[in-house]
């Protein structure tokens, strides 16, 4: 069916869309069309695609809301792509994009004991010299910077201050 109620976004979207995060999304519906599906809850606000959403509304593509209880998984079958395809490629490419997240909502929404429990890992874990204070403003197990070994914040492990990497 398509889209007749409002698709509300998630004001406390955990993935931060920067200017350049939304420019490969539009490119992205632009030159490959849809790909992924977005998720709502009952109330029709996002919980997962909200930047997809977005510049999917910019564009005008139709939407159409199909209701799950989540005991089966959605596949969206693109009829127009082949294996071989360079735009399934870029596609692939698109979807699988780095982003940034806003790690101190998700703490504070979770919790460090149930993100422990997940045993996340942080893609792409650089410490910012500069900003390595921001970082682990929310951490209330902060070791001695002169120890060279601070606590994740969000995980809970040893993280060496001048490799940026955990234990």
């Amino acid at each position: 069916m398509e889209e007749k109620e409002k698709i509300t976004i998630d004001p406390r979207n955990y993935r931060i869309h920067g200017d350049e995060n939304k420019r490969l999304i539009h490119k992205s519906l632009v030159e490959c069309g849809a790909g992924r599906s977005v998720l709502a809850d009952r109330n029709s606000v996002l919980i997962a695609g909200n930047g997809v959403y977005e510049e999917a509304q910019k564009l005008g593509l139709k939407v159409r809301i199909i209701e799950s209880d989540g005991k089966e998984l959605v596949v969206i079958k693109r009829t127009d792509l082949s294996t071989e395809d360079e735009k399934r490629r870029l596609l692939a490419l698109a979807d699988n994009h780095t982003s940034h997240f806003n790690f101190s909502a998700i703490v504070e929404d979770i919790g460090l004991d149930k993100l422990c429990d997940w045993n996340l890992d942080i893609p792409n874990f650089n410490i910012d010299e500069d900003k390595l204070d921001d970082f682990f403003s929310g951490s209330t197990q902060l070791v001695s910077k002169k120890d060279k070994v601070l606590i994740c914040p969000f995980c809970g492990k040893n993280v060496h201050e001048k490799e940026g990497k955990h234990d």
